[in-house]
């Protein structure tokens, strides 16, 4: 009898995935494709809309300058352009199946072609601004606003930026050639109405915070003999003042006091001597320029106050108008914040006195001096600005705002910090006094004022200060040294009130 073979266990039946499924599967996986190529198609379009800009731009920014630099600039980004437009076209021509098929090739000819873009951009930048800059010098009004109003519009400036972030030794030349031929407009050209110097200062100040450039650029640079006494005048937190001679006139020079400083520190204190070469009010101390010595230790040239600061002018003369200084002090203010630069350090010490002589008699004149921390609003200000130190604090504390006790990016000075210390500064100057004069443990007091535990009380049995601190000037101090920096109303509107009130 034959053995019987052992039975085969039966196979598992899976359900299979019905019609429904299937097509369910199969329109998830078109979607996520179709997903992909439409944001290829998208970013195909939107290269040849940028295309398109480039080219309008290329046509209304050359428009009159026919130098053969700018033309090869024109001809070479045409060129490019067309190549790319074509490229897009035929791409789009090949619509959405091949699209889907080819996504990660489209994408790396949009990140090609947006990068061949840039670079055209950068070198049609320079050159263009070159020469716009010649045009400039020679030609008066028109081509001035030409050039005022092509700065800061479409991709020419901002490619401009771009190549100076790039920061390679033929970019950082031509900045210097840039600044040195835009800042002889800025200065000197009479045709400018004051937005648009204001528009031009901005572009300017654009630039130097973006170089990262630490020479001295030549217009800036002083002209003219300089010498210097051997002994400082003043010693600030970390540079010394000494009195000087610049071709028989008298000046002072602003130096850091450590010769080896950091190159932060040096190009904190190049930055503050670009921005300060460009500012112009008659309540800011003019600036003379920078100087470098033998030795590479850079200066800051400015005018020589003879009756000093805020204080030790009121200290020599007690029935001055006060009211004049603390307007001219008030609308240099203003007019920093306008320039979108924050001082970080207002208090009397940083007001010179100038006195002016005229039918009405003689009177005082603010000056604003040393922007040790003075920062672009819109630049990397821990870049310039290294921080509130400990011995610092101890000097400034009675004027510093409450937020500025913190450390890191919350200690940065911003405009609503100035405010606060106008406010601060418009007691002392009113008084005669620094604020808070009857605190003598300053530890202590710091530790009150960052707290929010002390705040100035109004003076009493003072005539001089009763006279200036009336109710309506208490009630906008109060709101000045508010502890909620939002709370404290702007610098226009504190010099506003001040002009009504003072």
């Amino acid at each position: 009898m034959e053995a019987s073979l052992p039975s085969q266990a039966p196979k598992p039946i899976y359900p299979q995935p019905t019609v429904a499924v299937r097509i369910e599967k199969c329109i998830v996986l078109f979607t996520g494709v179709s997903k992909i190529a439409l944001e290829r198609t998208k970013g195909l379009v939107q290269l040849g809309e940028r295309c398109k800009t480039i080219e309008h731009e290329l046509v209304q920014r050359s428009a009159g300058l026919h130098s053969p630099e700018v033309r090869a600039a024109v001809d070479a980004t045409q060129i490019a352009l067309q190549v790319i437009l074509d490229q897009c076209e035929i791409w789009l021509d090949k619509g959405v199946v091949q699209r889907a098929l080819n996504t990660d090739i489209i994408q790396r000819q949009l990140d090609t072609w947006n990068e061949k873009l840039n670079d055209c951009m950068q070198d049609f930048a320079r050159r263009i601004v070159f020469e716009v800059l010649n045009v400039t010098s020679g030609y008066g009004a028109e081509a001035s606003r030409f050039y005022v109003r092509m700065l800061k519009q479409g991709e020419t400036f901002t490619a401009l930026l771009q190549a100076i972030k790039r920061n390679t030794d033929l970019t950082q030349q031509q900045v210097q050639l840039l600044m040195n031929r835009a800042q002889e407009v800025q200065i000197q050209s009479k045709q400018l109405t004051s937005q648009e110097r204001d528009m031009l200062y901005d572009s300017l100040r654009s630039i130097v915070s973006k170089s990262k450039s630490r020479q001295v650029f030549p217009l800036v640079e002083v002209q003219g003999i300089l010498e210097m006494d051997d002994h400082t005048v003043l010693l600030n937190h970390s540079s010394d003042i000494y009195r000087g001679r610049l071709d028989g006139r008298p000046v002072a020079v602003k130096r850091l006091r450590d010769p080896n400083s950091s190159p932060m520190r040096v190009a904190k204190f190049m930055y503050e001597g670009y921005i300060w070469r460009m500012l112009k009010h008659n309540n800011v101390l003019p600036f003379l320029g920078l100087h470098v010595n033998p030795r590479g230790e850079v200066g800051l040239v400015t005018v020589w106050m003879p009756h000093g600061d805020a204080m030790q002018y009121i200290h020599n003369k007690p029935d001055c108008d006060r009211r004049a200084i603390i307007r001219g002090t008030g609308e240099g203010i203003a007019y920093l914040h306008r320039q979108e630069i924050i001082h970080g350090d207002i208090r009397g010490s940083k007001i010179l006195i100038d006195e002016v002589h005229d039918i009405t008699g003689t009177w005082p004149q603010a000056r604003l001096a040393d922007f040790g921390l003075a920062a672009s609003s819109e630049s990397d200000q821990e870049a310039v600005y290294d921080g509130t130190s400990a011995s610092l604090m101890l000097t400034v504390c009675r004027w510093l705002a409450p937020e500025r006790c913190n450390s890191g990016p919350e200690g940065l000075p911003v405009f609503a910090s100035d405010v606060f210390s106008f406010s601060r500064t418009m007691l002392e100057i009113a008084t005669g006094t620094k604020p808070f004069p009857e605190q003598k443990a300053v530890f202590h007091l710091i530790k009150r004022l960052c707290t929010g535990t002390l705040w100035p009380v109004r003076p009493v049995g003072d005539k001089i200060a009763e006279s200036i601190i009336t109710d309506e000037v208490w009630e906008l101090m109060m709101q000045m040294w508010a502890a909620e920096p939002t709370a404290r109303p702007t610098m226009v509107r504190v010099q506003s009130k001040l002009e009504r009130l003072l």
